[in-house]
């Protein structure tokens, strides 16, 4: 398989969805801004990754 999601529990911890994937997407958009490509970046991608579907299909709230 060269494509595999990592286990719920796994996608739900602060390495990935709970303030990796956050942290990745800042320091991205850092670069891009530091290559001229947009004008600015948010202080934090917190609130653009939604777990809340995730966490229902994990039987959470």
């Amino acid at each position: 398989n060269t494509f595999v999601f990592p286990p719920v529990d796994e996608q739900l911890s602060a390495k990935w969805l709970g303030g990796g994937a956050q942290d990745f997407m800042k320091g991205v958009a850092d670069v891009f801004v530091e290559a001229g490509s947009i004008d600015g970046a948010l202080d934090t991608y917190e609130n653009n990754v939604n777990i809340g579907p995730l966490q229902q299909a994990a039987g959470g709230s």
